[in-house]
């Protein structure tokens, strides 16, 4: 997961942009179906179905949390902390982004559009595979998605 969240940053995802310089025999609109060139930034974030995956996900947050986020841009293709939020909301925050991102590339590679439905039910089998663990940040990923019911 975070081998993507870098190949984000450093842009050099294998979206099919990047993918062009090297001359392939391939199609370079976007996997999910849409005309638009596939881009980093297009495959994460402006995508039509990258952007109700992360409207589905904003929508869960605001429901978990409960107070109003804007996922953008940015907090996709970077890193950002949410104002006003505590540390462990926002680590909350920034975990799901993370396991969003991953998923989306996963999504990339299997055909299939991305969906936070999908997602939940990836987070509840990645949970029962963690929950036994020693590993200290294995155990703390777990402690928090238990908390947003995910166990």
């Amino acid at each position: 997961m975070k081998e993507v969240s870098l190949k984000i940053f450093h842009r050099i995802h294998p979206a099919k942009e990047v993918l062009e310089r090297f001359k392939l025999d391939i199609a370079y609109s976007c996997v999910f179906g849409n005309s638009e060139k596939e881009n980093i930034i297009h495959l994460f974030s402006h995508c039509e179905h990258s952007n109700l995956f992360w409207t589905d996900m904003k929508d869960y947050i605001i429901r978990k949390i409960g107070t109003n986020i804007q996922i953008k841009v940015f907090d996709v293709m970077l890193y950002s902390t949410f104002n006003g939020l505590s540390i462990k909301q926002n680590y909350k925050i920034q975990l799901l982004v993370i396991l969003g991102k991953f998923h989306i590339h996963k999504s990339k590679r299997t055909s299939l559009k991305p969906s936070f439905h999908r997602l939940i039910v990836e987070l509840k089998q990645y949970c029962t595979s963690i929950e036994y663990v020693k590993n200290s940040k294995a155990a703390k990923t777990f402690c928090i998605l238990k908390e947003m019911n995910f166990v």
